[in-house]
């Protein structure tokens, strides 16, 4: 979907996984840099969530939490939440991620304008 974000903005989504889940990423835009939310993606044993590309990090920064946030079959409401020095993701009515600090820290690069 073509959207240039005006500044402060929030996006609801309602999710439900039909198949065990392994994973849902979501791509927002800070104040003209590109940060993605990795939600309940699975690494060896573990199930994990954060925000990837922070200070230079990908995943297993220090926004990283681990458990899971969906279950197959069940429908979740997911709000991210960006302002110019924040992002926050909820799911199911619980903050999973919180990241706050200046833009230019999420390095995935400059969106076109």
């Amino acid at each position: 979907m073509p959207y240039e974000p005006k500044g402060d903005d929030r996006l609801c989504l309602i999710v439900e996984p039909i198949d065990p889940p392994q994973g849902l990423l979501l791509g927002q835009n800070v104040e003209g840099n590109r940060v993605a939310a990795l939600l309940q993606y699975v690494t060896g044993d573990q199930v994990r969530s954060d925000l990837e590309n922070v200070d230079g990090q990908n995943v297993g920064n220090r926004t990283t939490v681990s458990g899971s946030v969906f279950k197959q079959g069940r429908l979740s409401q997911v709000i991210v939440t960006v302002r110019k020095d924040s992002l926050h993701v909820d799911v199911a009515g619980q903050r999973i991620l919180t990241w706050e600090g200046a833009a230019d820290r999420q390095s995935l690069g400059l969106c076109d304008k």
